[in-house]
């Protein structure tokens, strides 16, 4: 027995839940005007909301991260709310403990955050800032409540076990490493140190996958994948803790989520998408259940440009259609050890060493290695900022004005390597820049023939044409896909037509039988017997009715949703109408070839359909483009559909500038908050790619990120960088100082600038990050796959 656990009297059951993100959005699909995400975590909520219910424990503690942004939509506080009193229905005397986490805590100090609105609920006990201890005198029970803020940075609190308490339990959020801190004071570099002797159960959050790091020490990880990689956690099962404080033993309670599936990658060329086609579409028929519903990545390996190049485009949308979210990564198959294995460069970009804005030594701040976002109140101000960094609007040396601050630069710190950092431009340009310094690298490929266009330069188009032959073979292989996406589409409608007619059925169905039930409850009232065990009801009739209402009218609305489906579905669907028309469009085409004078092409026309797989590579093929450039345009594609979260598809250079691929077919001229995350995604891809040859390549700014439209592509951006080789050094965003807030925990460090009288600045470091905990070690912490994560989950520890 652990503390006092010896004596006697009855055990404790503890329920551990974490990482709960109420209210988090991603991916641009809905259902029944709810993000479908959102929707996703809510019902894992619920479900272990009515799971915890059934196993009756006497303590719930939550470890942080309740909500997903400190500023939460009020479905996120409905959702909470509505679960926490269905618990308290159920187990009236049940305590709840909370913590506040990283994405729930505001960055300013003094704003408590919504964690701190819990304390209001009957039951619950929270701490959203400072350290609380709670002592449940019926239980025994002395929990020790460490919010994320008190974590993160000293003075942190002493972490000791109340003595005189039967039961200690401490609560605290953090990435957990091995080992014990030197004995001079703490600093936030180092950390916070846990020694879990004295304490019967230590529940830490932060950590999306569950399992036991050390004994009595637990993650209870996430009850659903969240973020927008949740392909990262695609084998991690998620759920919640329950442990037995009196005999030390725990177990792991799944959660069924959304299911993830990460597709094996496909090899595609453009000389033959059908053969890509297939590959996929067996890919696709071996998921166990299909991919309906279901959260999957596609990867495609081969050089082609875009994704509509190496499978059917009919079939991309298909995939977009049926899944919940669908996401394409592309690269040219080359693998990672292409570039690992090369030399490093001895030419490397000098190094973020800190921020620099005046002449005082205090007037310095060190930049620890991560992402760090530079913020600053308004477009005017990020302007003035970036204008001052890339030492525009007067000024000599490295006296930078309009603001006078600097970044410093570790070895370098001419306004050569300052340029080299802070590039700035049109998507085209910033094209153009990232192939000219990758192939001057000569990093990647092999130069650029004789035949092709200059370094940077655009080629102007063949003037012998097209043969005949081959643009004939180019539009039978168009009509042949076509029909075939037709074809296939025209199945997919009538499957639909018959999914909503089945789904209708079995919501009138259960409607009935709730409609039977419920008039029963209110007819035989207490003495009516339970169907499952035979025992009247009694005193639980209210909160069945109550229970057996809200599914009443859960499925009265599912079932007018599925009868207003099957009622759109009755008429074709628009984009059949115009796989049709495209099929005719083709296939007249054809015709025209067949009966062509030898050697001409027909010329394209405003009737033309938009470009097709073939057709799109034809006209990039006028317009000759390295292997190290074509390297550049696949990884800035698969960054573009990520911070894009799938709505474009892919990027097409052409003479009149780079076009976007929406929905694998649509090519258009970009808006104003897409050609932010185009250039920004063809600016982090040439980083990384010549980062991962060997260049020490750090600091971006990405002052195209002001415009309000953009914000959105903020946190799809850090959580892309996070895994970035980017992030081994020190990488700037200068964001506005609203962008930070919903995923604060994406960046090492917030810098927020702050304007003074007559134009100068000063700066205020906001901590940031995950705190960091040291536990000592022990053989099964020391065998932890890494320092923040603990083992998979274990059942019946």
């Amino acid at each position: 027995m652990h503390g006092r656990a010896s004596e006697a009297g009855p055990a404790i059951k503890l329920v551990h839940l974490s990482d709960l993100h109420l209210g988090f959005r991603a991916f641009p699909r809905t259902e029944r005007g709810w993000n479908l995400r959102e929707r996703d975590l809510a019902a894992a909520f619920h479900q272990a909301i009515l799971e915890i219910a059934r196993l009756e424990p006497d303590v719930v503690v939550i470890s942080g991260d309740i909500f997903d942004r400190p500023d939460p939509p009020s479905t996120a506080f409905l959702t909470l709310t509505r679960g926490l009193g269905t618990l308290r229905a159920h187990l009236p005397s049940v305590r709840v403990l909370a913590i506040a986490g990283a994405r729930d805590t505001p960055l300013n100090p003094a704003d408590p955050g919504p964690v701190a609105v819990l304390d209001a609920l009957p039951g619950v006990d929270a701490a959203s800032g400072a350290p609380r201890a709670v002592h449940i005198r019926e239980l025994g029970l002395h929990a020790l409540l460490v919010p994320h803020r008190a974590a993160l940075h000293p003075p942190f609190p002493e972490l000791r076990p109340n003595p005189d308490a039967r039961w200690n339990i401490l609560v605290i959020r953090g990435e957990v490493h091995a080992g014990a801190l030197s004995g001079a004071p703490a600093t936030a570099h180092e950390g916070l140190q846990v020694i879990p002797d004295g304490w019967d159960y230590v529940a830490v959050g932060g950590a999306h996958e569950a399992g036991e790091v050390a004994p009595r020490v637990w993650v209870a990880g996430s009850l659903e994948r969240t973020g927008w990689d949740p392909w990262r956690e695609a084998t991690e099962e998620k759920g919640f803790m329950v442990f037995d404080l009196g005999r030390g033993a725990g177990e792991f309670h799944p959660v069924v989520g959304r299911p993830v599936v990460d597709l094996a990658p496909v090899r595609v060329s453009s000389d033959d998408p059908e053969a890509g086609s297939r590959r996929l579409r067996d890919l696709l028929d071996g998921v166990p259940g299909g991919v309906e519903g279901k959260i999957v990545r596609v990867r495609l390996r081969g050089d082609v440009l875009l994704p509509s190049e190496g499978v059917a485009a009919g079939l991309l949308s298909a995939v977009r259609r049926k899944t919940a979210h669908s996401e394409l990564e592309l690269s040219g198959g080359e693998g990672p050890s292409t570039t690992a294995e090369r030399a490093p460069s001895k030419e490397a970009t000098g190094r973020i060493a800190g921020i620099v804005w005046g002449p005082d030594p205090l007037d310095r701040l060190t930049l620890d290695s991560g992402i760090i976002a530079l913020t600053a109140p308004g477009d005017a101000a990020l302007e003035r900022v970036v204008a001052s960094l890339r030492g525009e609007g007067g000024g000599t040396g490295d006296t930078l004005l309009p603001l006078g601050i600097r970044l410093e630069l570790e070895g370098e710190s001419d306004a050569a390597a300052r340029r080299a950092i802070f590039r700035r431009g049109s998507p085209e340009e910033m094209l153009l820049q990232g192939i000219r310094r990758i192939e001057s690298r000569d990093s990647l490929e092999d130069p650029p023939s004789e035949s092709e266009a200059p370094e940077g330069e655009v080629a102007a188009p063949a003037n012998d044409g097209v043969a005949r032959g081959a643009a004939l073979r180019e539009a039978r292989a168009d009509a042949v896909e076509a029909a075939g996406d037709l074809e296939a589409r025209a199945m997919e409608w009538a499957r639909e037509r018959q999914d909503a007619e089945s789904h209708l059925l079995a919501y009138r169905d259960r409607a009935r039988e709730l409609k039977a039930r419920l008039r029963q409850l209110e007819l035989e009232g207490t003495e009516t017997l339970c169907p499952t065990c035979g025992v009247p009801v009694g005193d639980h009739l209210p909160s069945l009715l109550e229970t057996l209402r809200e599914e009443w009218d859960g499925v009265v609305q599912d079932g007018r949703w599925w009868k207003r489906r099957r009622e759109q579905l009755d008429d074709k669907p628009t984009d059949l109408q115009e796989m049709e028309g495209r099929a005719i469009r083709l296939q007249a085409r054809v015709e025209a070839l067949s009966s062509a004078p030898e050697n001409r092409s027909p010329p394209p026309t405003q009737n033309d359909p938009p470009a097709s797989t073939n057709g799109a590579a034809a006209e990039m093929a006028s317009f000759p483009l390295s292997p190290a450039a074509r390297s550049l345009i696949r990884r800035a594609t698969s960054i573009l559909y990520r911070v894009s979260e799938g709505g474009l598809t892919g990027m097409l250079p052409t003479a009149g500038g780079i076009l976007v691929e929406e929905a694998g077919r649509h090519h258009r001229a970009p808006s104003r908050g897409e050609k932010a995350a185009l250039s920004w995604a063809v600016r982090v891809a040439g980083d990384e790619l010549l980062c991962e040859s060997g260049e020490a390549v750090t600091g971006s700014v990405f002052e195209e990120f002001a415009a309000e439209e953009s914000i959105r592509f903020v946190g799809p951006a850090a959580e892309c960088l996070r895994g970035s080789p980017l992030s081994r050094g020190v990488m700037v965003m200068v964001l506005p100082s609203s962008a930070p807030g919903g995923c604060s925990d994406a960046f090492a460090g917030i810098v927020e600038l702050r304007e003074e009288a007559e134009g100068r600045a000063s700066f205020r470091r906001v901590t940031s990050g995950s705190p960091r905990l040291f536990l000592p070690e022990s053989p099964r912490l020391h065998s932890s796959r890494l320092s923040g994560s603990p083992p998979a989950p274990g059942r019946s520890k």
